[in-house]
């Protein structure tokens, strides 16, 4: 299907109708309309969204009469961020400048008066105290609970629970009390176990608390189980009666002449002829009448032409066939009815117990003061519909919103659109009724699984048309995909049957690559190719069990393709693929590249250990990755576990083997030993040979830091002892030398962020370490992986930076610090972008899900019309099943919906891997279209440069073996003792220089990765940085001018002006070894760069003489010594920049810079 690239229905009018980008960005952004945005993926719907939020504070809305509500709260922090950032770009435009910034939001006519207000926004907000309320839909609604009336029963402070499942399970030891105590729910629970098996009984019931909004709506409605009252079917034994006649003569008919089949049926009527029993009889009945599949038999093999003619002689009337045909159906017709009532039975124990089970849930929550989301919506539910409470909640907020924004509403789901609705239906007819933005995309609704539901956009779209006279806009012009991208997306979707695919154009003119790689040929089709020799070799064998690991052949297959991709971006690090801004080719750094993938389980460790095997960075981290999942919070926690419980054999062995302890096979061996003959646990046994066995220094030290840490316990909360751990323990320098060099950034990012943990759990608040390691423990804390990248996106190219708006496809000056492949599950990746996007394994599915809720409750309605229990696929009451023909139908909708998410986040490349599958290969088969031809094989695969296209193409930057950064340190193999300190300020320096100083590196780096660093230092307000760097307003502005006169500086201005760097780094943390000059040690370098002719360390100082040179020239030769490898063949040099703008350039030894051979690594 083909249309406009902006379309815009205004009031009134009966269609949409073509309209101009400009008209498009005008109707969306003025505050005074209420707009409906349908935009495809890459159309600008979040720059769109903060664009209309400046516009509102542009017109006067004070920030308080503004709620944008989004999906996570990473997204409404970074909402918030661009935000502020836009209000500030504009601070520092000519007048110029900001018309045509204003020009582009739907302003085309600015006076002066505009362009001030429009500058001085930045200030006035921040001035002000009080910001717009951008937040989730759960956070919004805390917000309002926590000023609702206490009539409402909602806990005066309650805590929120972000992760269900301990508390369930509390709730369960809480219910089978309750079974002990209750004969009848007993019985109940024994016959649904029974009947099911306890893992379904248990799925069953825990379903219900699961989707509890929703199951509490339907049952207030009574619409729980709405038509699974099945008629009491026929029994078994009445049956048996009514037929008997004509059953006994099929018996003797069959007993006379009947061959095998009806023999064996012979043997089963015999015994349901004989049988008391009205189960056995019906069990016995369905073998003799139906298949296994649940069929009526057919009478080709019961009714055989002498079985025919002997069942006429023994006086059945009308044709044998047609008469075992009508007594076949005849019992199904019994069957099925049996069937339906034996699943409302199972059905109403299991909605009666989950009923118990989730009362506990909830009593238990009421005891503690806990709320979950769920009670979250339904409380902000009931809340939001009563006007008066409403008004007075946001009046007591200080709230009175007059202008609403919500981001990616295709993923809200049904409970909060009824709170939401509720809301504003109370300002029908109302003059001061809110303006009303909505934003998102069908075709990107991917959360089921969470209860989104894209039909309440539908019908939200059509209340704010009729109630609110909205205007509805479409976009279908993205500013992200490349032509060969975008060629192939429409392509594919023009063939999807769920989806009203409207084809895309593209503001891009990359012209871009895209394959779809062939799975490996199966063992089936290699062994139907193998010559009689090959066959033998690869014949199956008897495996050793004793010596031989199994082999999973799934997981054999994945691993094949991890290599794969691995093998395919070390090619494409290698080759200029990727476009930068002034089209130019260059090699595909790490940070250019997402991986995504269907499944995390059994998946993303695979592909994650390939990468890092071939000495790629890379990184997972999406929306489901937790942070207690890493080994190195695993260590932790194991420590901390240590401490506070040293009995914990286990834990101490981890701890022992990780790098805290640094303990190899053979002491823990020992330790096993000297534990065995001693009968004493591992840390008794721990304890006795540190002080006996001098060959074992490493367990010596550990035990000693362990015990000091040990009388800390009941003096430091959690924060403050890991603190002093990391640092005393030198956790970060340990674990920066045990991992790979890839793997380094991420490693320390994740101690850190484990520190961090214990102040974001209860605030740091009331928390010992052993309440801490409990919570832990149980599943209580939420724990995202770090960041490891300034921003969503990565990089694009060297020389380019992000528009301050936030509205730019890449990202420029100096790369980010840690340069890395992403891994991403697809649900994990809404929202990020890459210049090269890798599909793998895309054929693989979920796992076949078993008891589900099926659920009807059009968007419309209050309240559900069905909610039902699954109990799978194959056992369906007749009622139910046309709910799971609709339930097919939406996951089917989703799936495409998946695959579009998956192929919209490529910016230039978009390469696609499949494995060999026994089902059916569904995205292979629909991706195979369009341009995305097959090629033979990964080699062929690549584009072909067109003559000339190689010119001026930019060179590898890196080895293939080390695509990160160009920086390779030598490391220590293990640290064995504390780095070498840097040499202590002089004496004369007070502390208020020591305070200016810090600021004067903290402004440096900031401005430093920034394309106008000049222009960022002088839009600072010292009040501003006097707050944020605990100093006062004089120091503040010291630190400013000194960072000021550098940056403009003629000596050291080049060294920050991307014109002149190659690439830059800052804060570099380096070690170096024993060989390096005396003891190893760890210290950080303030920038690194590369210019055309020599690598620069550069160190700031406040003052800088040739004194200070001297003082600093022991570490200044370290870091000279530890950046040598960093580019065999050109200089390094070293220079202290002072805050008067001067070089001090130190000499660098001639030994440091001489020539030597390059390593094979650097080759």
């Amino acid at each position: 299907m083909s249309a406009p690239a902006y379309a815009a229905q205004l009031p009134g009018q009966d269609q949409a109708a073509p309209v101009t980008p400009e008209t498009y960005v005008r109707l969306a952004c003025d505050p005074a309309a209420c707009v409906v945005v349908r935009a495809c993926a890459g159309a600008g719907k979040t720059w769109l969204l903060v664009a209309r939020l400046a516009r509102c504070l542009l017109d006067g809305y004070a920030p308080q009469d503004v709620l944008a509500i989004t999906f996570t709260r990473k997204a409404a922090a970074e909402m918030q961020q661009r935000l502020l950032e836009l209000l500030q770009h504009w601070n520092q435009l000519d007048d110029r400048a900001l018309a045509d910034e204003l020009a582009r939001r739907g302003l085309p006519r600015a006076d002066a008066a505009l362009l001030q207000r429009a500058r001085a926004l930045y200030p006035t907000v921040l001035a002000g105290g009080t910001q717009a309320t951008v937040s989730t839909f759960h956070g919004w609604f805390a917000q309002l609970l926590r000023a609702a009336p206490l009539r409402f029963g909602i806990p005066l402070h309650f805590e929120l629970i972000e992760n269900e499942k301990p508390w369930v399970q509390q709730a369960w030891r809480r219910l089978f009390d309750k079974l002990q105590a209750e004969p009848e729910m007993r019985a109940d629970y024994r016959a649904l176990v029974a009947r099911t098996g306890r893992s379904t009984a248990a799925q069953l019931m825990e379903l219900v608390v699961q989707r509890r909004g929703e199951f509490m709506l339907a049952a207030q409605a009574g619409t729980l189980a709405q038509g699974l009252d099945a008629p009491e079917p026929e029994s078994w034994p009445a049956w048996r009666t009514r037929n008997l006649a004509e059953l006994r003569l099929w018996a003797q008919a069959w007993g006379a002449c009947g061959g095998a089949h009806a023999r064996e049926a012979l043997l089963h009527l015999q015994a349901a002829l004989d049988a008391s029993d009205a189960q056995q009889v019906g069990a016995l009945l369905r073998k003799v009448m139906l298949t296994a599949q649940g069929e009526p038999r057919s009478a080709r093999n019961l009714a055989t032409r002498a079985v025919q003619l002997e069942i006429l002689r023994l006086g059945l009337e009308g044709d044998p066939v047609g008469r075992w045909d009508t007594l076949a159906s005849d019992c199904l017709g019994v069957v099925q009815a049996h069937d339906a009532l034996d699943i409302e039975t199972i059905h109403a124990w299991a909605l009666r117990l989950g009923a118990e089970l989730l009362g506990c849930y909830e009593q238990f929550k009421a005891e503690r003061g806990l709320l979950d989301f769920s009670d979250l919506e339904l409380h902000a539910r009931t809340l939001l519909a009563d006007a008066d409470v409403s008004a007075w909640v946001q009046t007591r907020l200080d709230r009175r919103y007059r202008q609403v924004l919500i981001d990616e509403f295709q993923d809200t789901n049904p409970v909060q659109w009824q709170a939401l609705q509720a809301w504003l239906s109370a300002y029908a007819g109302d003059a001061q009724r809110p303006s009303v933005f909505i934003v998102g995309d069908d075709k990107q609704s991917i959360y089921r699984f969470r209860r989104a539901d894209p039909q309440v956009f539908e019908a939200a779209a059509s209340f704010l048309r009729q109630g609110f006279g909205a205007v509805l806009l479409s976009a279908q012009h993205t500013r992200r995909l490349s032509l060969a991208v975008l060629d192939w997306v429409n392509a594919v979707f023009a063939q999807a049957p769920t989806i009203a695919f409207i084809a895309h154009t593209t503001e891009s003119r990359v012209q871009g690559h895209t394959a779809l790689l062939p799975a490996p040929a199966t063992e089936g089709e290699a062994t139907a190719a193998a010559t009689p020799a090959q066959f033998m070799e690869t014949a199956p064998r008897v495996r050793d069990t004793l010596t031989e690991p199994d082999v999973d052949a799934e997981i054999d297959k994945v691993e094949h393709d991890a290599q794969r991709v691995a093998a395919l971006l070390r090619e494409l690090m290698q080759r200029p693929c990727v476009e930068d801004a002034h089209g130019r080719l260059r090699p595909a750094r790490p940070g250019d590249v997402l991986l995504l993938l269907r499944k995390r389980k059994d998946r993303m460790d695979l592909y994650l250990r390939a990468l890092l095997a071939a000495g790629i960075p890379a990184a997972a981290g999406d929306s489901e990755a937790s942070l207690l999942d890493t080994i190195e919070a695993q260590d932790l926690l194991a420590l901390l576990s240590v401490l506070v419980s040293p009995g914990g054999n286990l834990d101490l062995a981890q701890v022992l083997k990780s790098p805290i302890g640094g303990l190899v096979d053979d002491d823990l061996l020992a330790l096993a030993r000297c534990a065995r003959e001693t009968r004493q646990s591992w840390w008794q046994a721990a304890q006795t040979l540190a002080e006996r066995d001098a060959a074992m220094p490493a367990l010596r030290r550990f035990m000693t830091l362990a015990e000091g840490w040990m009388t800390l316990l009941g003096s430091l909360p959690p924060h403050d002892l890991l603190d002093r751990i990391v640092a005393e323990g030198q956790l970060r320098q340990r674990y920066a030398q045990a991992v790979p060099a890839t793997m380094r950034a991420q490693s320390l990012a994740q101690i850190d962020a484990f520190v961090h943990l214990a102040l974001d759990m209860d605030g740091g608040r009331f928390l010992t370490p052993y309440a801490f390691v409990r919570k832990l423990k149980r599943g209580l804390a939420r724990a995202p992986l770090p960041e490891l990248h300034v921003g969503a996106y990565p990089q694009a190219n060297a020389a380019q930076q992000p528009s301050p708006d936030g509205d730019g496809d890449t990202w420029g000056g100096p790369a980010f610090p840690h340069d890395v492949v992403r891994l991403s599950t697809i649900h994990g990746a809404k929202g990020l972008e890459a210049n090269i996007v890798i599909l793998a394994d895309a054929d693989s599915r979920p796992a076949a899900n078993g008891p589900s809720v099926l659920l009807h409750w059009p968007a419309e309605q209050t309240h559900p019309l069905h909610f039902s229990l699954q109990l799978s696929s194959k056992r369906l009451h007749p009622a139910q099943r046309r709910l799971v023909q609709a339930e097919l139908d939406a996951a089917e909708r989703e799936d495409w919906n998946l695959l579009y998410v998956a192929m919209t986040r490529a910016r230039q490349q978009l390469w696609v891997t499949s494995l060999p599958m026994r089902g059916q290969a569904q995205w292979s088969q629909r991706l195979a279209v369009g341009a995305g031809a097959t090629p033979a094989a990964v080699a062929d695969a690549f584009p072909k440069l067109p003559d000339g296209a190689g010119q001026g193409a930019i060179e590898p930057q890196a080895p293939a073996t080390s695509p990160t950064m160009p920086v390779e340190i030598p490391w220590l193999s293990r640290p064995q003792t504390a780095p070498a300190a840097s040499p202590a300020n002089p004496p004369q320096a007070d502390m208020r220089a020591t305070r200016i100083g810090i600021a004067l590196h903290a402004l440096l780096q900031s401005a430093s990765a920034t394309a106008r660093p000049g222009a960022v230092i002088e839009a600072l307000d010292a009040p501003g940085v006097a707050l944020q760097l605990g100093l006062d307003a004089g120091e503040a502005q010291a630190a400013i001018h000194a960072a000021l006169r550098i940056v403009r500086s003629p000596q050291a201005s080049m060294y920050f002006d991307a014109a002149h760097i190659r690439w830059a780094r800052n804060e570099v943390e380096v070690a170096w070894n024993a060989q390096a000059g005396g003891e190893p040690g760890w210290g950080h370098i303030d920038r690194l760069v590369e210019l055309d002719d020599a690598v620069w360390v550069l160190d700031y100082k406040l003052a800088a003489s040739s004194l200070q040179t001297e003082h600093y020239a022991p570490i200044l030769a370290r870091y000279a010594q530890a950046c040598a490898s960093l580019r065999p063949g050109k200089r390094v040099r070293v220079a202290l920049i002072a805050g008067d703008g001067s070089v001090l350039e130190w000499q660098v030894p001639e030994a440091i810079n001489a020539p030597r051979p390059e390593s094979p690594r650097s080759a």
